[in-house]
Parts: structure tokens; C-alpha cells; sequence
């Protein structure tokens, strides 16, 4: 395969979301997960187009679902500073609970929630 022509400040794999009510989704990416916003497009009504915010490195892209393109959900594996306090913020923050914070035979401190648009947050901490 030949190699991948990447745009400055992506990577080759990026999650990319549709989701009912963006404005909350951005809230939640910037207040619970520490995102921060990369770019923002708008439609003539207002309504988000595509969005990019960065977790560390990572971008995540994602947009307003439509009738047209209809809300879907992921899994995503997400590296924490501190497995307890995120999962902690993620359920004050409407997300259910898959498991509550463990250390892990394979040397991670990991949880599992499940955030209020379906998309499910593998946290995880090095021990």
C-alpha cells in the first residue's frame, strides 16, 4: 500500500463521531476529557458541520447528526493521568458505568463508561 498523504497535525487513524447535540458533546470532550478545540465549521443555520478537538496528541473529529447521516456510537481507548478522578468526572457528568476502576493483569489501572450519546471510554492509567 502506498503510503498516506496525512494533513500537518493528524494521524493516519482518527475517531470521528456523529452525534444528536454537538454543543453538549464539545462540553463534555472539553470539560470531563481535557479537549481542546482544533477547529470548528458551522452551516448557514447554525448547525456544527465537523468539529476537531485534540486529547494530547489525538484529534477527534465529529459532527451534528442528520436524518441524512444519523447518530452513531464507538469505542474508544483513551490514556488518563488518573483512571479514579476521570471515571469519577465522566459518571458526575451523565456517563454510565461499564466497570468501575481496577488494576489490570496487563499492568493497567482501567475503567469502562459509557457517555450519554452511546460512545463507550476504555479509561486507562499505567501502573
Amino acid at each position: 500500500m502506498d503510503k498516506a498523504k496525512i494533513p500537518s497535525g493528524h494521524q493516519q487513524v482518527m475517531p470521528y463521531f456523529l452525534v444528536p447535540d454537538a454543543a453538549a458533546f464539545i462540553e463534555f470532550l472539553r470539560d470531563v476529557l481535557g479537549a481542546r478545540e482544533r477547529e470548528v465549521h458551522r452551516g448557514p443555520d447554525g448547525r456544527l458541520m465537523h468539529g476537531e478537538y485534540t486529547i494530547g496528541g489525538s484529534v477527534l473529529m465529529f459532527g451534528e447528526s442528520s436524518p441524512e447521516w444519523p447518530a452513531s456510537s464507538s469505542m474508544n481507548y483513551l490514556y488518563v493521568a488518573d483512571t479514579d478522578r476521570t471515571h469519577a468526572d465522566c459518571l458526575r457528568a451523565g456517563c454510565t458505568e461499564l466497570y468501575a476502576p481496577r488494576d489490570e493483569s496487563y499492568g493497567m489501572r482501567s475503567s469502562g463508561v459509557k457517555d450519554r450519546w452511546g460512545n463507550t471510554w476504555w479509561l486507562a492509567q499505567p501502573l
